[in-house]
């Protein structure tokens, strides 16, 4: 079963939240970079290459108008999730998702 939390509903009625795309790469890492998760010691394309290998269901984005607007990669160690990457580009001002 899958759900998502919109916090704001008024900023993100028009997303649309759906698995990641190989061909969102080149937009997901845009938006980590934009978002600041982009840091020497992990490699963006190898963390989107690891998830697509285990539960890639897991790696979801928010697309608005064409456009990836947001991005969660969550994972599952068998005793306790968490969040890998969560990234909004709206995320220092009120529409954030």
């Amino acid at each position: 079963m899958s759900f998502v939390t919109i916090t704001n509903v008024n900023a993100v009625t028009n997303v649309n939240i759906r698995s990641y795309r190989a061909r969102d790469q080149a937009a997901v890492v845009d938006l980590w970079e934009r978002c600041g998760l982009v840091v020497p010691h992990n490699d963006p394309l190898r963390d989107i290459e690891s998830k697509q290998q285990v539960n890639p269901e897991w790696f979801l984005v928010g697309e608005l108008e064409g456009q990836v607007v947001a991005t969660c990669m969550v994972g599952y160690e068998g005793h306790r999730g968490w969040e890998e990457k969560y990234a909004d580009q709206n995320k220092r001002d009120q529409n954030s998702l």
